[in-house]
């Protein structure tokens, strides 16, 4: 299903990124243009350069509410509910070679069942059991050899830890940070 929608997600994914690139291009220039106004007043002394210093802060925070409000709005206005209801659906009996793979990593093992179909000359997919499964290739994680699409096994984008999302879910267990 999602190599199906995987251009339209492209697409808008690039839409998004544009529109919140344009966003922030323009309130980084007016958030610059208050804070070279601010630099401008600091070493002035009296009462209309403490205003004008007053006015350029409450501008600046306003800037960033804006920023962060037209964000949201972005955010809202892309955001995507995909429903998929299963329409026809096709029980067929065949015949297979069922084969027990043992899974061995460190001390731990594990047997996993894979069908082979001789009909259909292929075997079916390994059990993917954190991802979308779409690639044939799985990795076993230390703890409780979790078979997972390698993104399930990746490195935290900022501790540099690899974990396993099937064990530990979306957060690294050594800084608490939701990976992706």
């Amino acid at each position: 299903m999602r190599s199906d929608l995987e251009p339209f997600l492209r697409a808008m994914r690039r839409r998004i990124d544009r529109d919140s690139a344009r966003v922030h291009a323009y309130h980084d220039d007016l958030r610059r243009g208050a804070l070279a106004k601010l630099a401008g007043l600091g070493s002035a002394a009296g009462e209309p350069a403490e205003a004008g210093r007053k006015r350029e802060t409450v501008r600046i925070a306003a800037i960033e509410r804006e920023y962060a409000a037209k964000l949201d709005d972005l955010r809202h206005n892309y955001a995507l509910r995909v429903t998929v209801d299963w329409v026809q659906g096709l029980i067929l009996y065949a015949p297979v070679h069922r084969y027990e793979v043992l899974v061995r990593r460190r001390k731990g093992e594990r047997i996993v069942v894979i069908d082979w179909h001789p009909a259909a000359r292929t075997m079916e997919p390994p059990l993917c059991e954190w991802g979308t499964g779409l690639e044939r290739t799985r990795l076993a994680c230390d703890e409780r050899l979790h078979l997972t699409d390698p993104a399930g096994q990746a490195p935290c984008a900022s501790c540099g830890k690899p974990w396993c999302r099937a064990c530990h879910g979306p957060a690294c267990p050594r800084c608490g940070k939701v990976g992706r």
